[in-house]
């Protein structure tokens, strides 16, 4: 009996610590239906990252063990302004969206949250680097 009550807990805590997100919604970011969407890039304590270089890469999320994987990469780069905005085209943002600056990365769909006025914000984990 004590058994079972150690394992219930447990699985009740590791449900709490899931995304909020129902199963099967797409994330916010995904939902964003103007041509761009502006994204002001956090390092980890919280402040801006300015005159950045941005590197995107973002696929629609399947993995296969044998070829062909049609996985529909794509890439895209800019740069943050002084306030640690880039304005980024919707196009690019799939299932799977990584972004990178040097220094710092996160995953822009699962990371991004928005704020007032069509702005998001991303803090970004320490790590990164530029694939060029």
């Amino acid at each position: 009996m004590r058994f079972t009550l150690a394992l219930v807990a447990a699985l009740l805590a590791g449900s709490a610590c899931q995304a909020q997100r129902p199963p099967g919604a797409r994330p916010a970011i995904l939902q964003v239906r103007d041509s761009t969407v502006r994204v002001r890039l956090l390092n980890p304590a919280g402040r801006p990252l300015a005159g950045a270089p941005v590197e995107i890469w973002s696929d629609n999320g399947i993995r296969c063990i044998r070829a062909p994987c049609p996985t529909n990469g794509t890439s895209w780069h800019g740069r943050s302004d002084a306030r640690g905005l880039v304005v980024i085209p919707t196009r690019v943002l799939q299932a799977s969206t990584t972004l990178t600056t040097p220094g710092y990365e996160g995953d822009l769909v699962e990371g991004a949250r928005p704020g007032s006025h069509g702005l998001w914000s991303i803090r970004l984990a320490a790590g990164g680097g530029s694939r060029d």
